[in-house]
């Protein structure tokens, strides 16, 4: 039969040199933390959630101007604008 040796590593505890009063500071500082966090209300939700998609409509006409303009150098960027712009053109073709 085969001797078992129990290996030592932080996960067990063995390389753990923190006391348990240095423990209890580090978690009673995060139940702080989480406690004093600031909970958003609905209004600057939405603010944040409507910024975000401004900055990404922005980001994608930008984007498809510079491949208008013919001035994309990357291959990405060019499949990206072209996916853009045909998206684009399939909803303006199913609204009325």
């Amino acid at each position: 039969m085969s001797k078992w040796t129990l290996v030592g590593t932080n996960a067990l505890g063995f390389g753990d040199q923190e006391t348990k009063e240095q423990k209890a500071r580090r978690m009673r500082k995060f139940d702080n933390m989480i406690r004093n966090t600031k909970v958003k209300t609905e209004e600057e939700l939405k603010k944040d959630a409507d910024k975000a998609f401004k900055a990404e409509q922005e980001r994608k006409d930008a984007l498809v101007a510079a491949y208008d303009a013919k001035k994309l150098k990357s291959k990405d960027a060019i499949k990206e604008a072209r996916a853009i712009k045909r998206k684009k053109n399939n909803k303006k073709a199913d609204s009325p």
